[in-house]
């Protein structure tokens, strides 16, 4: 039996009702009315548009495009009598071939119709194209990167893929999961084994910045400018009976404290001229940082705790220091609500707010 659970029932009742139209369209070649065909066209770019934005996982696109397109020839065996073979059971791998194809083929003309356009002449592309140095060819309707390689098997030929698409996004992220989250260099070979992703360094560099178990792993904690110091740290204490008038220790006890207080003095003058200057500069933290915010997603450090078992929290109220800076934070985790610094915080994913 056909597994429809892969798609919810709905959707995929919507998605099968606009096929059907269009393939009842594409029946009547000689009808006059050629305005509906075309508006039929369109949804179907839609649909694919639509259904190329819902998934975030390559895989999960790859099984519900197959479906659909099995779908489709069902719907042409049922209901309109065509001879064409309709297959149950499990999806084949020659299925998923045709399905990434199909999807591929999709980005490729939305990005580089001109390419496409002068590809399909024979002629070559334009010099300002974006692909011009890649030598591509087309090959079923797929834009390869033929580049420096000689050799008739078009196969090996990676396929052009724009890098603010998607797809492409969706594609890398499925290099690195399933490389072991590896870094950008080995997931960025490993996806020029099959496809050339214009400025790829940059969007695997984007995609890996982007992952959750990586920034669980390697994200460092948060920092904040050095704040400025106090009041207190940079004038001199008031000696005793400044503010109070009545002296119960005696003349004795006084003198003593003139000659205590005479030393005092002398610490606090070389300590504004000698040490107080060298603390102007910032060693460390020189720079402000993006604050975080009420709603923010973090891990909380924990002493002599793994960091993979770091608990993980919602910021639900920020502390701003006298700099105007975010330096502690109410956390709320799965157990209760903890008051944190800054510097005990690991930010994964910022809010929306």
């Amino acid at each position: 039996m056909v597994k429809w659970s892969e798609l919810s029932l709905g959707r995929f009742k919507i998605l099968a009702t606009r096929l059907t139209q269009c393939e009842l369209q594409e029946v009547t070649e000689n009808d006059t009315e050629l305005k509906k065909e075309v508006a039929i066209h369109a949804m179907t770019n839609n649909t694919t548009d639509y259904l190329m934005n819902y998934f975030s996982d390559w895989t999960k696109l790859l099984r519900a495009t197959a479906w659909l397109i099995r779908f489709k020839f069902y719907c042409r065996q049922r209901y309109l009598n065509h001879q064409v073979q309709c297959r149950t059971g499990d999806l084949t791998l020659s299925e998923l071939k045709i399905a990434s194809n199909v999807i591929l083929v999709n980005v490729q003309s939305t990005y580089f119709k001109d390419e496409i356009i002068k590809l399909k002449k024979d002629t070559p592309v334009k010099k300002d194209s974006r692909i011009a140095s890649l030598n591509p060819v087309l090959d079923n309707e797929l834009i390869r990167a033929k580049g420096r390689l000689s050799t008739s098997n078009h196969d090996e030929y990676p396929i052009i893929l724009p890098d603010n698409h998607h797809v492409t996004s969706l594609i890398v992220r499925f290099y690195h999961e399933n490389q072991g989250h590896v870094g950008r260099q080995q997931v960025l070979a490993a996806t020029r084994m099959k496809y050339w992703i214009l400025k790829g360094p940059s969007l695997v560099k984007k995609v890996i910045g982007c992952c959750i178990p990586c920034k669980r792993q390697h994200r460092p904690l948060c920092v904040q400018q050095m704040a400025p110091l106090l009041d207190e740290q940079i004038i001199a204490d008031k000696p005793p009976f400044t503010f109070v008038g009545i002296d119960y220790f005696g003349p004795l006890l006084r003198r003593w404290w003139k000659q205590v207080q005479y030393l005092a003095n002398v610490f606090w003058r070389r300590w504004i001229r000698e040490y107080l200057p060298t603390l102007q500069m910032r060693p460390k933290w020189q720079r402000p940082n993006t604050d975080i915010r009420k709603g923010d997603i973090v891990l909380v450090a924990e002493v002599n705790v793994q960091r993979g078992q770091w608990p993980l929290g919602r910021v639900t109220e920020v502390k701003v220091g006298r700099d105007g800076h975010v330096r502690s934070c109410v956390v709320k985790t799965h157990k209760s609500e903890l008051v944190r610094p800054i510097t005990k915080l690991c930010l994964l994913e910022g809010s929306d707010l």
